[in-house]
């Protein structure tokens, strides 16, 4: 199964970030993410099976104790590639960033993996099959969308009728007093 470990966003935040996803100009040739699939990417993992669940499972619970829940604000837009017409259109992360950051270096660290460039972000919608679209503007928004990072999931990823869909498979809270 294709899997990845992911901060979820609260339902204040993707209702939110999902309204004002809708209402750009611009952006009719995308497949927007649904407002329940609205998640940071902490690291993707592809194709896992039982044994390496258990694993990764185990380093989760550890992070959780190991982090206190602390807070995210999603400041701008932003889009992949950074130049010409885009295929991927995404929430920025202001504040929270470093928190993230170190989430992913913890878990990359603790999974003996490779550390990669990270940047954290919330991908808002897709182009449409070998499509592209305008970006909106990305200066940073009048007022940023606020969540508190509280918990690290780890998420099966497989195709539905209207695109991806999440399953979480373990959630670990975030009780921990800094430690990550």
């Amino acid at each position: 199964m294709r899997c990845f470990i992911g901060v979820p966003l609260d339902v204040d935040a993707r209702v939110d970030l999902r309204g004002r996803a809708d209402s750009l100009d611009g952006t009719g040739g995308m497949r927007r993410v649904s407002a329940e699939s609205l998640h940071v990417t902490v690291l993707f993992l592809g194709d896992t099976d039982g044994p390496a669940e258990r694993r990764i499972t185990d380093v989760l619970d550890r992070v959780g104790t190991e982090t206190e829940p602390f807070a995210v604000l999603m400041n701008r837009w932003g889009s992949f590639p950074r130049r010409g017409a885009a295929r991927i259109l995404f929430a920025d992360i202001g504040a929270g960033r470093e928190g993230l950051v170190r989430l992913n270096r913890t878990v990359v660290t603790l999974l003996g993996g490779k550390e990669e460039e990270y940047a954290p972000h919330v991908t808002v919608a897709r182009a449409a099959r070998n499509g592209r679209f305008a970006v909106p503007g990305t200066g940073e928004w009048e007022s940023p969308i606020p969540f508190t990072a509280d918990r690290i999931v780890l998420f099966e990823s497989y195709l539905g009728h209207g695109g991806a869909v999440y399953a979480p498979l373990h959630i670990s809270p975030f009780t921990g007093r800094g430690g990550v």
